[in-house]
């Protein structure tokens, strides 16, 4: 009975090998068809291996794989499998195991390099923004700079009398009016929150009666923030600007020429000529030169105001005669409460008599344009002479500043 017994169970055993090899190879045939590997139930009893169960059915009292020990009573094993999930399984000694394990760090990877991501572009947007705005800074001081000193062109009758004037006296490349006046103005500008670093002017004279100056602003040494972290330690801005004068009336045959606009004309329309006009003009035409510099250039000259119509021959031989007109309105006009300054801008509507006188006209003269009251040109003021004479005293009073008419404002 005993030796039967035995027998049985070393067949049982033999069996039970058999099926738990077959087992484990069609588990690894299903393994090879899908990337998901097979999980264990969550169950008490000890796994032999990765995606196998084993369920007792009956009992045994030995199975090597089960490890379970029994009564005498033997019983059939059934083996199956359990499909597994992506997130983790049981493996030898019930400890869970991530499917994902060359995955662990990869959050960690992707925020450091976001991360370095954007202390570039920080350093982008802020250097950047600091050299464009510097950029712009230093346009605006060369501009500026070139302005002025094209201005110098004209104020030093440059432009009206070439051949008298030295360039070298407007224009040297360091001590001239015009380089002098520029490199002031340059100065006054900000770059990056210092004074530019070098004002470098130039002077073409090709063209005498059309000068022109070029200005070349830079600021070396402009502070940057991140990008020191590169060892990028500064930069440089520099920008240029070209200016130029012209006279329209500029003529090469005659020197000088008659000089157009310089600091703004006065709205008075005088007589080429001292009544009663019997000596030569003031201006010889066509060329615009004075005719007899030494009676005019130096000397005082009494005008007098004469309404609209008025014969110019009427006037006393020591007086030159002239008309009131009315160019547009003016700009660059003293404060209100500068003295004799209070009657700015009170005229009536359309008139600027009064204040062209006070302030800077904007109204440009030149050789051939259509004569004055022609139509569509500055008109004469018709108003009465009390009216534009007393427009004349308040506008003189206050281009002088004088407080009354004991500077001498002869009529």
């Amino acid at each position: 009975m005993a030796a039967q017994l035995q027998a049985e169970r070393r067949t049982a055993h033999k069996r039970y090998i058999a099926r738990a090899r077959l087992a484990e190879q069609l588990i690894s045939l299903i393994g090879a068809g899908s990337e998901r590997p097979l999980r264990g139930d969550h169950h008490t009893e000890p796994i032999s291996s990765p995606g196998i169960r084993c369920e007792p059915i009956g009992i045994c009292d030995y199975n090597p794989h089960c490890g379970l020990e029994s009564s005498t009573r033997t019983e059939n094993l059934a083996m199956t499998s359990i499909p597994a999930k992506t997130t983790n399984h049981i493996g030898p000694g019930g400890q869970h195991k991530s499917s994902r394990k060359g995955e662990r760090g990869v959050t960690i990877f992707i925020v450091a390099v976001a991360m370095v991501s954007l202390l570039a572009m920080a350093v982008l947007a802020i250097d950047i923004v600091t050299l464009y705005v510097a950029s712009g800074q230093a346009q605006q001081a060369a501009d500026a700079a070139a302005l002025a000193g094209a201005e110098a062109f004209s104020s030093s009758s440059f432009t009206s009398a070439p051949s008298i004037v030295p360039q070298s006296s407007v224009c040297n490349g360091s001590s001239g009016d015009a380089d002098m006046r520029a490199q002031a103005i340059a100065a006054k500008f900000k770059i990056g929150g210092t004074a530019p670093s070098s004002v470098v002017t130039s002077c073409n004279f090709t063209e005498v009666e059309n000068p022109q100056i070029t200005v070349t602003v830079a600021r070396t040494g402009l502070p940057t923030f991140f990008s020191r972290i590169w060892g990028y330690s500064g930069s440089t801005v520099t920008a240029r600007a070209k200016a130029e004068a012209y006279n329209p009336s500029f003529n090469p045959g005659s020197s000088p020429s008659p000089t157009i606009d310089v600091s703004g004309v006065k709205p008075w329309l005088v007589f080429n000529c001292q009544a009663p006009c019997a000596s030569p003009t003031f201006i010889t035409s066509p060329n615009g030169a004075v005719s007899n510099p030494a009676s005019i250039i130096g000397q005082s000259k009494i005008l007098q105001l004469i309404p609209s119509g008025t014969d110019p021959t009427t006037v006393p031989p020591t007086k030159i005669p002239f008309y009131a007109i009315d160019p547009p309105a003016p700009v660059s006009c003293p404060s209100s409460s500068a003295v004799s300054c209070n009657q700015i801008g009170t005229g009536p509507p359309g008139l600027f008599y009064h204040d062209n006188i006070a302030c800077r006209g904007t109204a440009h003269f030149t050789c051939g344009q259509p004569p004055i009251n022609s139509p569509g040109q500055i008109q004469v003021d018709t108003r009465v002479i009390g009216t534009l004479q007393a427009r004349t005293d308040f506008g003189t009073e206050c281009l002088i500043h004088a407080n009354a008419a004991g500077l001498q404002i002869r009529r």
